[in-house]
């Protein structure tokens, strides 16, 4: 079922082989707050710049100006290589943003709706101050080969490691997986693209790959 999900990772990176990281399913309570500002390869055990997650709602979401909390993206975030080295990547002590990025949404969206972005790319999402729950579902895919972090550190940046946030959906087979993604095969790393499968020109025309 990840196949289709899977295909739209293409128009982003080029890659011959793709890899479900993970899925998710999110819960934003009426009366819960913002969600901040982050990106999810922050979050994930790879030393990779080919990664993007699917951000599918459950449950119908007004635009914003009626309440709505959908996704909002930082355009070309995941491009700013002078962010992550001039400023903490923990985030602690980091001035005011306001104005470096475009920021775009989506508006209304119904289910079945999807966005996609880089896991590099900064994204935020409002309080829930309507009267309903709001769930949403996600699909997170990275490319086979991408190089595993190691020992909890990155080899860049003095040894940062990734935000713990997301370590107990991969800390049973984080070392079991080898040194780069699908070395070793692993039941909760499986491959869901594979080029050698045929041909599909998956290209879209006006993708997102700005946000």
């Amino acid at each position: 079922p990840s196949l289709p999900f899977a295909l739209a990772f293409l128009p982003f990176h080029q890659v011959p082989r793709v890899r479900l990281y993970q899925d998710s399913t999110f819960l934003k309570r009426v009366g819960d707050g913002p969600t901040l500002w982050h990106s999810d390869l922050s979050m994930a055990p790879f030393h990779t710049n080919e990664a993007v997650t699917m951000w599918l709602p459950l449950t119908p979401i007004p635009p914003e100006d009626e309440g709505g909390t959908g996704l909002l993206f930082a355009s070309g975030s995941h491009r700013d290589f002078a962010l992550s080295f001039w400023e903490d990547a923990k985030g602690g002590g980091r001035r005011d943003l306001e104005g470096r990025y475009a920021l775009d949404s989506y508006g209304r969206m119904e289910v079945g709706d999807a966005t996609w972005h880089h896991g590099w790319c900064l994204h935020s999402s409002g309080p829930n101050d309507l009267e309903e729950d709001r769930m949403a579902f996600t699909l997170c895919f990275v490319a086979d080969g991408a190089e595993m972090l190691e020992g909890g550190e990155g080899k860049l940046g003095g040894g940062r490691g990734p935000d713990d946030e997301d370590e107990e959906s991969y800390r049973d087979w984080r070392g079991k997986v080898g040194r780069r993604v699908g070395e070793k095969e692993h039941v909760y790393l499986p491959l869901v693209w594979d080029e050698a499968w045929g041909s599909t020109d998956t290209r879209q025309k006006g993708g997102t790959g700005e946000a």
